[in-house]
């Protein structure tokens, strides 16, 4: 009986897995949202983050099983998110590097940071499951540049310079409320030039990343084709 339940589970989730994905990513964001925009009193910028403008997108993709726009997600946000990443789980264990500091210290409600973790930390193996599933699409990386050049500039003219979302005013690990002083007397910071040097700091790592994915996945092949070589008929 048990090996027949789980074969129906197996079975549900290889016909469903893109739906049952996308479900869950769009409920993680919209209640992330929510915690932030009513429990934390963000205002509705909170949507032109970077990592929920991804995972709205992901779980569009993920539904309507997008090669490309999976492809897309994939490809922008392991360069763009890892350190996020990185420190949302720190500070889960107490070392965190700075950048989310604020989550585990100043939220209003307990469940704030954890479900921003949770978040983050589903982004990018999604994406990676839909590319595995559904195989990934090369001219994505055209997709990339788009939302750096239309993500970016949003986020500069219409959201709270003293949030930086996006880190398009001024690094992401300095903290307006405790770096206001080196923030303000730095001339470079919060300008249009400055704007631009993220956009091209964007585009130079998304374009590496996709050159390390290219090559990986041309070696990969390479050891596929030599094995069949080797394998006798």
């Amino acid at each position: 009986m048990r090996i027949k339940k789980n074969n129906k589970i197996v079975t549900i989730w290889n016909k469903y897995w893109n739906n049952m994905l996308a479900v869950f990513i769009f409920l993680v964001v919209f209640s992330n949202q929510i915690t932030h925009i009513f429990f934390e009193g963000a205002d509705m910028g909170e949507i032109v983050w970077f990592c929920d403008s991804m995972s709205y997108l992901l779980a569009f993709a993920l539904w309507m099983k997008n090669r490309f726009l999976i492809t897309v997600v994939f490809l922008a946000s392991v360069p763009a998110q890892f350190l996020w990443i990185v420190d949302f789980f720190l500070n889960i264990a107490g070392v965190g590097l700075g950048r989310t500091d604020w989550l585990f210290i100043d939220s209003n409600v307990w469940w704030t940071p954890y479900i921003s973790t949770i978040m983050h930390g589903i982004l990018i193996p999604s994406a990676l499951y839909g590319v595995w599933k559904l195989g990934f699409v090369k001219k994505a990386i055209f997709g990339v540049y788009a939302i750096i050049i239309i993500l970016l500039p949003i986020t500069y003219f219409f959201t709270d310079p003293t949030i930086n979302r996006n880190c398009v005013f001024y690094p992401c690990d300095l903290n307006f409320l405790e770096d206001r002083a080196e923030i303000i007397t730095n001339s470079f910071y919060m300008t249009p030039a400055y704007l631009l040097k993220e956009i091209g700091l964007w585009i130079f790592y998304a374009s590496i990343f996709y050159l390390l994915v290219i090559f990986f996945m041309s070696q990969v092949k390479k050891i596929k084709t030599s094995k069949e070589l080797k394998t006798p008929n």
